[in-house]
């Protein structure tokens, strides 16, 4: 399963992350951790709360990602978000601190 493989990355490599993700409910049955939510707003916005809450990766799966998305995830970055690597069909970006 790619979404234990992810937490499975995150207990070896920053095991106090907060992630954005699309299905909060499935990460903390999955995983056992704490995440937010991905909106279906722009990069800004879902940048935007990250800072707010605390959340310092955001989790994008090409088949749940909004349109305003799109370009991360076929670009590989954008201002704000960092590729760090892919897991399956999971890209994971680390969010830069404003």
């Amino acid at each position: 399963n790619q979404n234990r493989a992810v937490g499975e990355w995150f207990q070896a490599n920053d095991p106090t992350a907060l992630a954005l993700v699309p299905d909060a409910p499935a990460w903390m049955y999955i995983n056992g951790r704490p995440s937010l939510v991905l909106t279906s707003d722009s990069l800004e916005t879902n940048l935007q709360l990250a800072h707010r809450y605390g959340a310092n990766y955001l989790l994008l799966y090409p088949r749940q990602a909004p349109a305003s998305f799109t370009p991360l995830y076929e670009h590989k970055g954008a201002p704000g978000f960092t590729f760090v690597t892919t897991i399956g069909e999971i890209q994971l970006y680390r969010l830069d601190t404003p």
